[in-house]
């Protein structure tokens, strides 16, 4: 093999390497780099908010929420959201105060699961496929992949309303969809007409 021919094939070598690699440092799962396809199966979801940093993840929802209130108790930004919690926000967060569950949006129940501090989010329905989840972001986020226009279930935080709009151009433009609930189940956004159509999220 020509020298040139080795020079190209080391250097294709090292892309890829250096590809793995920054594929593995992308994803967190418990704060340790993972490749994304493995990440992305683990059991407590991943953020589905854009992010420029590493996407965290977490091995199940216990872990999230230690992290989550890990970092409140200390002031800091939780994993996955855009701002540190407000002071009522933390102060219910840390003292485990759910807000009472409301009763609009398409075909919803109140959930079984109601500590989640987090909305989660599914890309197939009954809380089936690839799991992920929003923090507490106050402001329009867009989707992250593979959830961008794939939300198909999704249970909602005790703490906050989402709030989703279908703009694939402006953020905080398109349609809005107030399934404004706390604690609630939606198994199917089908029994609204809202499969597969959401592109932005945010709390309030």
């Amino acid at each position: 093999m020509s020298k040139m021919r080795v020079a190209v094939a080391v250097a294709a070598a090292m892309a890829l390497a250096g590809a793995a690699q920054a594929s593995a440092e992308t994803y967190l799962v418990d704060g340790v780099p993972t490749a994304k396809e493995t990440a992305l199966t683990a059991q407590g979801g991943c953020s589905a908010a854009k992010t420029d940093g590493p996407v965290p993840c977490f091995s199940s929802d216990a872990a999230h929420n230690t992290a989550e209130r890990e970092a409140v108790a200390k002031g800091e930004t939780p994993p996955g959201w855009g701002a540190p919690a407000s002071p009522s926000l933390a102060q219910a967060i840390l003292s485990g105060t759910a807000k009472a569950a409301a009763s609009r949006g398409p075909k919803a129940h109140k959930s079984d699961d109601c500590s989640l501090t987090d909305t989660h989010v599914w890309k197939d329905l009954n809380r089936g496929g690839i799991q992920g989840w929003f923090g507490g972001y106050t402001y329009w986020q867009w989707h992250s992949e593979p959830f961008y226009r794939e939300v198909t279930s999704y249970v909602a935080s005790n703490y906050w309303h989402p709030y989703w709009r279908d703009s694939d151009t402006t953020l905080g433009g398109g349609a809005l969809y107030d399934a404004a609930y706390q604690c609630r189940e939606v198994s199917s956004l089908a029994n609204g007409g809202w499969n597969d159509r959401f592109t932005q999220f945010r709390g309030a």
